[in-house]
């Protein structure tokens, strides 16, 4: 799935997901009613464990965009649900809480949360920084002709060339397929199956000889342009790290 982006109003282009976890009824219905009409696919859950089990079934086939999230909330409370989440995945993080403490704070964004709100909350101002958080974890950054960069990688699918710190790299069709489909969702987690089926390796009649050849494709591209380029989630896939802002 590719994920959406916003127009320049901020109207979600296409259906971006939303977990919202939070165990108050009138909040979570007032969140997911928010993000319903402003064009969004928003799921609601009510308690942590069941944010962690949502957030974990959606990993391999259509990961969410953004999770916000309470605190205190029963079985798992929000930090260890925002630890639990930055374990396989750098979607972006918006904690909504009563907690609004400097310690709070500081402790949610040590778990690398990347916003914190404060209850009460106002409603526009909650969904203007939603819309904030995914337009800077919006995929890549695309330049002029379709060129997507990540750090100082840049592919151009037009020349079909890849350049890392100014220099040229030579990479098979393949390899260049693959990167590309990882460059363009930094930070999402995609199935050797999906980067198969990207990198034409797709064999219905052996669905692991192609996710063999994916694996074996990683390996060059780390090994032509550096292992820091692609990251394995383990039992997952593979992902481009989200540079943080």
């Amino acid at each position: 799935m590719v994920p959406a982006g916003s127009d320049e109003k901020g109207v979600a282009t296409m259906a971006e997901r939303v977990l919202v976890v939070e165990d108050e009824p009138d909040v979570l219905d007032a969140l997911v009613q928010l993000l319903a009409h402003a064009g969004y696919e928003a799921r609601g859950e009510k308690d942590g464990l069941a944010g962690l089990r949502a957030f974990q079934a959606a990993l391999g086939a259509a990961p969410f965009d953004l999770v916000m999230l309470d605190v205190m909330m029963p079985k798992i409370d929000g930090f260890t649900l925002c630890e639990a989440i930055r374990s396989s995945s750098n979607v972006p993080v918006m904690v909504l809480t009563a907690l609004d403490g400097e310690d709070d704070q500081l402790r949610a964004f040590s778990l690398l949360a990347d916003d914190f709100v404060p209850k009460p909350f106002s409603l526009p101002v909650v969904l203007e920084r939603v819309r904030a958080l995914l337009r800077r974890s919006a995929p890549g950054r695309v330049g002029a002709a379709g060129v997507v960069a990540w750090r100082d990688v840049v592919l151009d699918p037009a020349s079909r060339e890849a350049v890392r710190a100014g220099a040229p790299v030579g990479l098979t069709r393949t390899e260049f397929d693959v990167l590309l489909v990882l460059m363009s969702r930094p930070g999402r987690v995609l199935s050797r199956a999906e980067l198969a089926s990207a990198g034409g390796q797709a064999d219905p009649a052996d669905p692991t000889a192609g996710e063999s050849a994916v694996k074996l494709h990683v390996m060059n591209i780390r090994r032509k342009l550096g292992a820091d380029v692609v990251e394995t989630v383990r039992g997952v896939g593979y992902r481009v790290p989200r540079d943080r802002p």
